[in-house]
């Protein structure tokens, strides 16, 4: 099943240039933009919110190197195009695919923004779904890649939040040093 939904999806790579671009911007630039929006909401956030902000950064960089580094070789599943021909519209290398480290990072980072509030949380959101249909349409992973990436990001992200008492010296501190910057 898992391959019968990617070649579905993937069947509309290289039919139509405009939906191609916006699939490979989405793929390779959407995860900045979701940076730049926690940014903004860490410069006009109150300190509740840039906790979240350095929660969500720390959960989203926690999970890039754990799917990178420890999950995605360990389980070693190959990428669509090393095992198919398919419609690949982004260069990648043939490294492990599961579970995606995009939607990993993207997905983090939506779960937790919804802590800061729902409409910020609402738009990440949109944006990680958005991200991780792209990264199969470019034929880079399969659907199953994104629903792993997915569901480690709401453990990790669980975890992040329900330890947030237990943990709030770390965001403290790169408050009082932004705090600090900002007043010199």
């Amino acid at each position: 099943m898992n391959y019968e939904v990617f070649t579905w999806i993937n069947r509309f790579a290289d039919q139509n240039p405009l939906l191609d671009d916006a699939f490979i911007f989405l793929s390779k630039y959407a995860i900045w933009i979701m940076i730049v929006v926690l940014a903004l909401v860490w410069i006009r956030g109150n300190r509740k919110q840039q906790r979240m902000v350095v929660y969500a950064f720390i959960g989203a960089a926690f999970a890039v190197l754990s799917t990178k580094i420890v999950i995605a070789p360990w389980i070693g599943h190959p990428r669509p195009f090393t095992e198919h021909s398919v419609h690949q519209l982004i260069d990648h290398t043939p490294d492990g695919s599961f579970p995606s480290k995009h939607a990993a990072f993207a997905f983090t980072l939506a779960f937790l923004s919804f802590a800061i509030n729902r409409p910020v949380g609402r738009v990440m959101l949109i944006l990680a779904v958005l991200i991780g249909l792209s990264r199969v349409y470019v034929g880079v992973h399969y659907p199953a890649d994104i629903l792993g990436g997915a569901v480690f990001a709401v453990i990790l992200s669980s975890l992040l939040f329900y330890t947030r008492s237990f943990t709030s010296a770390v965001p403290d501190f790169f408050i009082q040093m932004y705090r600090k910057m900002i007043r010199s």
